[in-house]
């Protein structure tokens, strides 16, 4: 769907003949009637409304407004990359925050452990308005003025949510969920701990499912009218996007956590130490590439290369097409921060607590800033800025300190 699309398109309340519900929903209300009763309840309302997060112009290229930053989890950002020279704002949370930030219209959302979202304006740090739920939100998605996440725990629930007025505009029950809902041309693609996986169409009534007799933790990604997912059975499956038929699946030695990064290969890291690209076409094994510690985080990839950190230590920067080790710099200790991508830097963060900043030609540090705690969740960048998230509760803007508030 385009970015422009309006969210009405995502909860319009027309009762289509679709298929049988999966068992992960059954017995939920119709998601399209929920919506339908809410959207009523606003408009008698709208006039009297307080408006409590103000919106900056409509989404451009420049927007980080899901996970990964884009459907098929490049963490890409053209560049040039404007470096940062320091620290323009620090915020706090009252919660830890691992979940990965997204950032549009103005708006940084941070997903914590204590089941808030908190909203900070992106270019002051000031929070705005923080909403409380009865469990974990993982990270949002951003759909034109409206927000969608999934509710964690042992009774989950996906959420349409609108950012101004911050009230609900439907809800659909699910079983536990980890990642957040992937948002496709024509709806969302939701998975769950439990091992199943569906899509909803645009009226928010569910188009397929299938059962995987494993957890399903990664964020999925997706291309072209694939999905990829991959799975803690040490599998990864490719989907038809309109019909959940499983096209291929591949088989590797260990067990996968971190989400794929999909181009011209399917690409991700795995437990048993070893970096995998796959064909996107057939699923047959390209390349991998042996590392000396466990891969737990997601990659990054820009036109020419694949990067990532492992458990030895070390983060990586890898030939796309051959799997050739272009540089490895020794970053210390685990890696559990998925990078980023701008322009001709990558950026992530480490368990001591450094930001590093590296430039992607040559493997060397450009810029190091130091947080208040460790560093799990991914840096994103948005206008200009790098936003990151450590284990103290604290949420850290990084820019030209020439624009400094």
């Amino acid at each position: 769907m385009p970015r422009s699309a309006s969210i009405t398109a995502q909860t319009r309340a027309e009762k289509p003949a679709g298929p049988a519900r999966d068992r992960s929903t059954r017995g939920a209300r119709p998601f399209s009637c929920i919506i339908g009763g809410v959207l009523s309840l606003l408009l008698l309302g709208c006039a009297s409304s307080r408006i409590k997060v103000k919106l900056s112009a409509p989404s451009h290229d420049a927007a980080w407004s899901q996970a990964r930053r884009d459907q098929a989890n490049t963490a890409f950002v053209r560049g040039p990359a404007q470096i940062p020279d320091g620290l323009l704002w620090e915020a706090k949370t009252d919660g830890e925050v691992r979940a990965e930030l997204t950032a549009d219209r103005g708006v940084i959302v941070a997903a914590s452990w204590d089941g808030r979202l908190y909203f900070f304006a992106a270019q002051t740090g000031k929070r705005i308005h923080r909403e409380e739920f009865k469990g974990p939100p993982t990270s949002v998605v951003f759909a034109g003025d409206s927000l969608a996440f999934v509710i964690t725990g042992k009774k989950g629930s996906f959420f349409l949510w609108d950012i101004q007025r911050q009230s609900k505009l439907g809800e659909r029950f699910i079983a536990s969920a980890a990642a957040p809902p992937l948002r496709l041309p024509d709806g969302w693609l939701i998975q769950t701990l439990s091992g199943d996986l569906f899509k909803l169409n645009a009226d928010g009534e569910t188009a397929w499912s299938r059962r995987f007799a494993v957890p399903l933790l990664a964020e999925p990604a997706y291309r072209d009218g694939r999905v990829f997912l991959v799975t803690g059975g040490k599998k990864v499956t490719c989907l038809d996007a309109d019909s959940g038929t499983v096209i291929w699946d591949h088989s590797s030695a260990g067990a996968h956590a971190g989400a794929p990064a999909v181009d011209v290969m399917v690409y991700f890291g795995s437990l048993d130490s070893n970096f995998y690209a796959l064909s996107v076409e057939t699923g047959e094994m390209q390349w991998f590439f042996h590392t000396g510690g466990q891969v737990f985080t997601s990659p990054a990839i820009d036109r020419e290369r694949v990067y990532f950190g492992a458990n030895d230590g070390f983060f990586y920067a890898l030939d796309k097409q051959t799997g050739r080790l272009v540089w490895k710099l020794a970053a210390g200790l685990v890696h559990n921060s998925s990078p980023a991508v701008w322009g001709s830097t990558v950026i992530f963060g480490t368990s001591d607590g450094r930001l590093l900043v590296v430039d992607t030609a040559a493997g060397k540090i450009i810029r190091e800033f130091r947080t208040r705690g460790s560093i799990y969740s991914p840096p994103i960048i948005y206008e200009n800025k790098i936003y990151v998230t450590d284990t103290k509760r604290r949420l850290y803007c990084f820019g030209s300190t020439g624009e400094t508030p």
